[in-house]
């Protein structure tokens, strides 16, 4: 069965000495291939915008603004391609 991701939310806690930082991106888009009956062959691709994104402040926004270089890297592509360990408990 295939999925198209439509929205969604992309949450990164990061933690250091200085402070903690947890970012929200806004942005998802993808698309999963899983067959509840093979779930292990599961696959499936998220691109994230990383251009629309909340750190809690605007100094923080700026900051990551330009750690990211987003003029270069406007988007983070992800992939899943193993599934495993995953136990039914259901229908």
């Amino acid at each position: 069965m295939k999925y198209a991701v439509s929205s969604g939310s992309l949450k990164v806690e990061a933690r250091s000495k200085v402070h903690d930082t947890t970012t929200v991106w806004s942005k998802i888009a993808g698309s999963v291939d899983a067959d509840p009956e093979a779930i292990d062959q599961a696959r499936a691709t998220f691109t994230v915008d990383m251009t629309v994104f909340d750190a809690g402040d605007w100094l923080k926004n700026k900051k990551l603004r330009s750690d990211f270089d987003l003029d270069k890297h406007p988007t983070a592509t992800f992939e899943l391609r193993a599934v495993k360990d995953v136990v039914r408990t259901g229908d």
